[in-house]
């Protein structure tokens, strides 16, 4: 990096500030006992919120896992991978705080109820798949190419068929899950992912301050 302007003999000075930022930020935590309720409700929304947003990321990464490999383009099949990635790091994050949060009411039946790893649409039950709530979406768009023109299509996972162009008169209200649908999920998962791990470690200096 660029060094101009330092000066190695203010670097004391640097720690000092450090510390009485530390210090703020101590002093921040200590707060009255009937703050330490609203925070612990902040933490269980945000753990919740979190767990929800699992859940939708999942179904959602699920779906387009179960179009046909030789729909997706090149670009597409990486787009997935990306997608998958992310899911499986956001996922034990979510997992890993949801155990630390496990004293607060409601999280041990949250995390219960997470699902751990990521099963293919194939090995849901049938009430899982109606349950699904993107149950009933096409995904897509695809394109096939003939060599004489290029056809856009669409993919429905419940009954395996390609849809052309005329999916619309088909599947009469169906709607589309679309790539970039699913890598909204997965940034609002991170959103919530985020928000809860920066919750629970300013909850637990709290916790350590109030025991000193």
């Amino acid at each position: 990096g660029d060094s101009t302007g330092w000066d190695p003999h203010q670097e004391g000075d640097n720690n000092c500030e450090d510390d009485m930022i530390e210090g703020e930020m101590f002093k921040q935590l200590g707060v009255k006992e009937e703050d330490k309720e609203s925070d612990e409700e902040a933490l269980i929304a945000a753990a919740q919120r979190a767990a929800s947003q699992l859940t939708m990321a999942q179904c959602g990464v699920r779906r387009w896992s179960a179009a046909p490999s030789w729909a997706l383009s090149r670009q597409q099949h990486k787009e997935l991978e990306t997608l998958r990635d992310q899911l499986t790091n956001w996922s034990s994050t979510i997992s890993t705080e949801l155990e630390r949060c496990c004293r607060l009411r409601g999280i041990p039946e949250a995390l219960r109820n997470m699902e751990k790893g990521l099963r293919p649409w194939s090995e849901l039950s049938s009430e899982e798949q109606s349950a699904d709530p993107f149950a009933g979406c096409l995904v897509g768009p695809f394109e096939h190419d003939d060599g004489y023109k290029t056809a856009c299509y669409h993919f429905e996972i419940e009954t395996q068929r390609t849809l052309f162009e005329d999916a619309a008169k088909q599947c009469p209200g169906a709607l589309v899950l679309s790539l970039q649908a699913v890598s909204a999920l997965l940034k609002d998962l991170e959103e919530s992912a985020r928000t809860l791990l920066e919750l629970r470690i300013m909850s637990d200096l709290r916790i350590t301050m109030q025991r000193r």
